[in-house]
C-alpha cells in the first residue's frame, strides 16, 4: 500500500498537482493527446478561426484608419495656426497616413498584408516645410525635431 501511495505522490509531483487531482489530469492529458494525434482537423479549425479573427481585426483597424484620415485636415489646420503663433507663418505641415505592412500578417487590407498591432495598421508620418519653397521633409529629420529633442 505504501509503495502504491508513493507512486501516486510521485506522479502528482511530476504533473504539478495533488494526488487526488491525478484522475482529472489524466483525462486532460488524454484529450490533449487526442487533439495532437488528430492534428489535421484541428489545423483546419485553427485556420478558420484565424481567418475569422483576422477579418474582425481588419474591420476594426479599417474603421480606426478611416477616422484618422477624416481628422487629418483639422489637425493640419490647427498645427498651422499654432505654428503661426510661434512666428513660423510660412511653415506648413503634412500628416501622411499610410498602411503599415507586414509580409507575415494574416490580415489583408486592399490586397496588402497589414501589420497587426493594438493601435491598428495605420502608419502616421509628419512632414514639414519650414520655409516656403524648401520642400517637405520628414519632421524627424528637420531642424525643428532636433530643437524639440534638446
Amino acid at each position: 500500500m505504501e509503495t502504491r501511495l508513493a507512486a501516486f505522490e510521485k506522479q502528482a509531483r511530476r504533473h504539478h498537482c495533488e494526488p487526488e487531482e491525478l484522475s482529472k489530469r489524466t483525462e486532460e492529458l488524454r484529450e490533449e493527446q487526442r487533439l495532437l494525434l488528430g492534428g489535421e482537423a484541428s489545423i483546419a479549425e485553427l485556420e478558420v478561426a484565424l481567418k475569422r479573427v483576422a477579418e474582425a481585426y481588419r474591420l476594426k483597424a479599417e474603421t480606426l484608419h478611416q477616422r484618422r484620415a477624416d481628422a487629418l485636415a483639422k489637425l493640419e489646420s490647427e498645427v498651422h495656426r499654432r505654428l503661426a503663433q510661434l512666428g513660423m507663418k510660412g511653415a506648413r505641415i503634412q500628416v501622411r497616413l499610410s498602411l503599415s505592412e507586414d509580409a507575415g500578417s494574416p490580415v489583408l487590407q486592399l490586397g496588402i498584408a497589414a501589420r497587426v498591432a493594438p493601435s491598428g495598421f495605420s502608419n502616421v508620418a509628419l512632414w514639414i516645410e519650414s520655409n516656403p519653397g524648401e520642400g517637405f521633409r520628414p519632421l524627424r529629420k528637420s531642424r525643428l525635431a532636433v530643437n524639440l529633442a534638446v
